[in-house]
């Protein structure tokens, strides 16, 4: 049997606040420190209070809000957009962002600066 599980150090969670840097690498090339997945959760509770999935889920809605805000309708689409930070099932995603920001993807996009 293993040892009580350790918290993950700090710059396992910066490692972890910071998507781009780690998003296309493959899976075997992640810091070290970033497992095992047990200690990522404990760490990612204690110092975010939130887990490891919902930080990147909330990551990428918010990335992608963003995207959404500074793009050109012109040259860019809510599906381009939302592909681009991993959402497939574009149906899900419109819910999930319409829930959090209190629009549709599509209106944010059209309000857009451009």
């Amino acid at each position: 049997m293993r040892g009580p599980i350790k918290p993950a150090p700090s710059s396992a969670l910066r490692a972890a606040q910071e998507p781009n840097q780690w998003q296309l690498a493959p899976w075997g090339s992640l810091p070290p420190e970033c497992t095992p997945a047990c200690g990522l959760e404990v760490g990612f509770q204690r110092h975010l209070n939130i887990s490891p999935m919902n930080y990147l889920r909330r990551t990428r809605l918010h990335r992608a809000h963003h995207d959404l805000v500074s793009a050109n309708p012109t040259d860019h689409t809510v599906a381009l957009i939302a592909h681009g930070w991993g959402y497939r099932h574009l149906g899900r995603f419109s819910q999930t962002y319409r829930s959090q920001f209190g629009e549709l993807p599509s209106e944010t996009l059209h309000k857009s600066k451009w």
